[in-house]
């Protein structure tokens, strides 16, 4: 195991054993980021620790055997494609206001754009998925997809 996964787990120990200690209102605290509660940023940070142990898992491979890599850059994909459609219709919707600093939709919008380009573009996950599916050929599609 690399020592960044090991290191991963030792924070995330820590990390539990001092969130054990909070309170209900202490979790329904605001915090500095917007309309974000201390619940909503620990599952966020929760969620990133578990995608980082899998990309640094040496194989790309979950516990259970299954393709961490290939599941990543599917979601990666369908939610880069997500946000295109959502902030498109959003803008649609609100007859382009959102485009004007009074109006708080371009917050989210520019926040989602640069959330679809961090830790690589659709492209470059899609392109990783084609691979996949060329290498799985015809007769290993369908397993790698439903496994």
């Amino acid at each position: 195991m690399f020592q960044e996964v090991q290191d991963l787990q030792d924070e995330g120990a820590t990390l539990k054993a001092l969130l054990a200690r909070l309170s209900p209102e202490e979790w329904m605290r605001p915090t500095p980021f917007k309309s974000w509660t201390s619940w909503d940023v620990v599952g966020h940070l929760h969620l990133s620790d578990l995608w980082a142990m899998a990309a640094l898992d040496g194989r790309g491979m979950g516990s259970d055997g299954r393709d961490a890599r290939f599941e990543i850059a599917a979601a990666k994909c369908r939610a880069s494609e997500a946000v295109e459609k959502l902030t498109r219709l959003s803008h649609q919707v609100h007859g382009a206001i959102g485009f004007t600093y009074e109006y708080g939709l371009h917050f989210v919008t520019r926040r989602l754009w640069a959330w679809r380009a961090e830790f690589g573009g659709a492209g470059e996950w899609g392109e990783y998925l084609g691979r996949a599916a060329c290498e799985a050929g015809g007769d290993g599609l369908w397993p790698l997809i439903t496994a």
